[in-house]
């Protein structure tokens, strides 16, 4: 799964075709509706100075083609013309396009709080829909968290330059887009390591199996002599051996999925553990 977004701004497109392309609250479900038709979850980000499309593709050019000719078809513009003025960006780079977006420092007045009330409107209306899912909607909560923790740190909400609309001092500037790499790298390691949840998910069904087994033949061999404390003690126990059994395999799975070899070692823990042959029985 790739994420990718499409779209203009004030330093790419006239305020003819920002305008063309623009949506009401209301039109927005339309176009989402029909972004479902090439993505798995989309949302729709549209301000005074900027439309954009964030969906989720199985494939990230193909994904940003198809978004393209979508615009085309629901807002009349040819696909030349938008190819001449929109702007595409995949995964981190489409990542940190947006976190940089709901912190102000795309806008046209830099800094300027309400982006993320926008921000926040474009994400309620495509979760409404159930046009957002689990991934989409976590990027944009990240982004929406990465953006209030950049006005805390750098006071950017109460900067009076930002008021008369000028620049942002030049450290202010460079705080916020170090704590955007920051976030967009553990946004990419939490993305990334969606890759092996399945496997981990299997893996935790199949000892927790094994584990109710053991006890169940266990307590039915001492159940005379154990009281009822015992009993949950002893239960307890199998559940912290499980949990510490299953903690150094999870975590290096994810470890390996962040390194973009998640799916290496989850085939071979498929393989050791015979999950492949579980999941087809």
């Amino acid at each position: 799964m790739h994420i990718v977004v499409v779209g203009v701004d004030y330093t790419t497109a006239s305020l003819v075709l920002r305008e063309q392309l623009a949506c009401s609250d209301r039109q927005i479900p339309q176009v989402l509706q029909v972004v479902r038709q090439v993505a798995q979850e989309c949302v729709h980000l549209t301000t005074c100075n900027r439309v954009e499309l964030y969906a989720v593709c199985q494939e990230a050019d193909q994904g940003c083609l198809d978004l393209l000719a979508l615009l085309s078809q629901t807002h009349q513009v040819t696909t030349e013309e938008l190819k001449a003025h929109c702007y595409s960006l995949q995964d981190e780079q489409a990542v940190s396009h947006l976190f940089s977006v709901t912190c102000g420092l795309y806008s046209l007045v830099p800094g300027e709080l309400q982006i993320q009330v926008q921000v926040a409107v474009a994400l309620k209306i495509a979760q409404d829909g159930g046009y957002a899912g689990p991934i989409t909607s976590a990027l944009f909560k990240a982004a929406l968290a990465t953006g209030k923790r950049a006005r805390s740190e750098t006071g950017m909400s109460c900067n009076a330059e930002v008021d008369k609309g000028m620049h942002l001092p030049l450290q202010e500037v460079a705080h916020v887009q170090a704590l955007i790499a920051v976030e967009v790298e553990r946004f990419a390691r939490w993305l990334a390591s969606l890759s092996v949840v399945d496997t981990i998910r299997d893996l935790r069904h199949y000892v927790d199996q094994l584990r109710q087994q053991e006890l169940t033949r266990t307590l039915r061999r001492l159940s005379p002599t154990l009281s009822e404390q015992e009993r949950t003690a002893v239960q307890e126990l199998t559940n912290r051996l499980t949990n510490t059994f299953l903690h150094i395999p999870t975590l290096r799975l994810k470890d390996a999925a962040a390194a973009g070899q998640g799916h290496i070692y989850a085939e071979a823990m498929r393989y050791f553990f015979g999950l492949e042959e579980k999941r087809e029985s």
